[in-house]
């Protein structure tokens, strides 16, 4: 993605308010996003949303790294606003490994044997947050996101209602990774008592 033949796209955020994105944006048919889980020191959760919003700008035009030309100045806001020109119809997401403590790249990689997999990258980003500790409006990016009403996003994880769950409830699945990453179980979600 970060080299060309280029198209223009313009978003709606102040700077950039325009981007160079590969040609390949006008030209794909299926958007599949595929990355692993990770708390981000900046973005607070690496999920689907964040792969796709921070992968497709090229290099050639926001530098090595991209964060040396102005993206990362308002961040959550650049990719609330970039996830609206893009569909992605199937998020994966490796929770084995994924990424706790100070990511991208200092934290500590723990082994889940977890996947999640969607086709509402925004549910998707929400459950993974879900496993990190995070509720929706502590992601900035993705309470606005919601908050534009992009994706299935009229989900109440208290009533467990708007996401279907395939393979194990969100309380187990929270279970299993707080036991991986800090040999403790528990579940935020869950409706037992404390």
């Amino acid at each position: 993605m970060n080299k060309g033949p280029f198209i223009s796209l313009d978003i709606n955020h102040p700077c950039p308010s325009r981007l160079c994105l590969n040609k390949l944006f006008n030209e794909m048919t299926f958007l599949i996003s595929f990355t692993q889980l990770k708390i981000h020191e900046e973005a607070t959760l690496s999920g689907a949303i964040k792969n796709i919003t921070m992968g497709w700008p090229a290099g050639d035009e926001q530098g090595y790294p991209k964060k040396d030309l102005g993206i990362h100045d308002e961040l959550h806001d650049f990719m609330a606003a970039l996830f609206e020109k893009f569909t992605i119809d199937v998020s994966i997401v490796s929770a084995s490994p994924a990424m706790i403590g100070t990511g991208p790249h200092k934290g500590t990689a723990i082994h889940t044997d977890m996947v999640l997999c969607g086709t509402d990258p925004v549910s998707t980003d929400v459950v993974g947050a879900r496993l990190l500790g995070f509720k929706p409006q502590a992601i900035h990016y993705l309470h606005k996101i919601i908050k534009k009403g992009l994706g299935r996003s009229t989900f109440d994880l208290q009533n467990k209602t708007g996401i279907q769950f395939k393979g194990i409830p969100l309380d187990q699945a929270e279970e299993h990774f707080s036991q991986c990453a800090y040999q403790k179980k528990f579940a935020i979600d869950s409706n037992k008592p404390v």
